[in-house]
């Protein structure tokens, strides 16, 4: 009998041992690449922006800062790992970069000998206001857009038409200069090329954890989302909450990371209103966003609601709101908002 016992203590030994290996190996393979990604990003992905920008084939308000020898940016670092979107210093202040998507769909076309042809500024100028009308549902005059670019576009250079119609197709982008008076997106500073810098938020350890905090609780998302469904002609959507997808500026001012989970409301009615086949409501959606399956089809959709998602957040998710149990008015808001009566007692 002792045998077999022995093997089992053995066996558990040994798990023990990978599980152990493994949660050492975890933090030391993050560290790796991270370095690794750091080193690629000052090595490889600025110097070869600045080399375009050294050959006239990129342009944009921020490349003399960026690719000057006295740079006033340092510390670069990769945000999840990954070269795409990363974050730099500047005189004691931190700062986003994000590459821009390459998408050259509908951008070129090609000449009798089976050449690429890119249009002409002006004609890139009517592109652009095309893109927006039918995506966006904006409508700018010549002079607005080009408030957009900041400056004007080399059409010889086909790398810097690339470039613009990278970041216009860019949806971050382009909600954030949609909406740069309204404040609700990180404030673009300005792009060298496809890449763009914009105000970094920061994530308070409490809005992760689910404790109190002063600038960033359900009140100040309440007040968030609440302008987002105020925004005329076309609202904005969101379409997925979650706490990590909300930071805050220098300022203590509340905004979203990105818009990724966000549309106009004309947007977003297009998207569930496509005519798919569907059986439930549930087969109409994006996101957390739902329309409605009317004869086997998607094409209905009753009006979104922010606060109502907001609301069903904090009820799917009580425990990042205990803060409900100490502080009584911030409870009653979420009562007086929700309208929810409480059968069950979450905290």
């Amino acid at each position: 009998m002792i045998y077999p016992f022995m093997r089992i203590t053995r066996a558990l030994r040994n798990c023990y041992r990978c599980l152990l290996f493994l949660l050492l190996l975890v933090p030391i393979t993050i560290g790796v690449f991270g370095l690794f990604c750091t080193t690629y990003l000052e090595h490889d992905v600025i110097p070869n922006v600045c080399q375009s920008y050294s050959q006239n084939q990129t342009s944009g308000a921020l490349c003399k800062e960026i690719c000057n020898k006295a740079s006033a940016f340092s510390n670069y670092n990769c945000i999840n790992g990954l070269p795409f979107a990363f974050t730099a210093e500047r005189n004691g202040n931190v700062y986003d970069f994000q590459l821009a998507m390459e998408k050259r769909d509908g951008l070129t076309w090609r000449d009798k000998n089976g050449d690429d042809v890119y249009p002409k500024s002006a004609d890139l100028y009517h592109m652009i206001k095309m893109h927006l009308l039918v995506n966006y549902n904006v409508t700018l005059e010549n002079n607005a857009l080009k408030h957009l670019i900041n400056h004007e576009i080399d059409e010889s250079q086909p790398t810097q038409i690339k470039d613009f119609w990278y970041l216009f197709n860019d949806n971050d982008y382009v909600m954030a200069k949609l909406f740069e008076d309204e404040a609700i997106f990180p404030t673009i500073l300005g792009n060298c090329g496809s890449m763009y810098v914009a105000e970094h938020l920061r994530i308070p350890f409490e809005a992760r954890t689910g404790g109190p905090h002063k600038y960033l609780n359900f009140k100040t998302l309440y007040e968030y989302v609440l302008r987002l469904d105020m925004i005329k002609p076309d609202p904005v959507k969101i379409c997925k909450i979650s706490m990590d997808h909300f930071g805050l500026t220098v300022d203590n001012r509340v905004k979203a990371l990105h818009a990724r989970y966000m549309q106009l409301e004309s947007q977003l009615h297009k998207k569930l209103t496509n005519g798919k086949p569907c059986w439930y409501d549930a087969d109409c959606h994006w996101h957390d966003c739902r329309g409605s399956c009317k004869k086997e089809m998607c094409i209905d959709a009753p009006k979104q609601n922010n606060v109502h998602r907001l609301c069903e957040y904090v009820k799917l998710f009580p425990d990042q709101f205990y803060y409900f149990l100490v502080q009584h008015e911030m409870r009653q808001l979420y009562e007086d908002k929700c309208k929810r009566k409480y059968t069950v007692n979450y905290w």
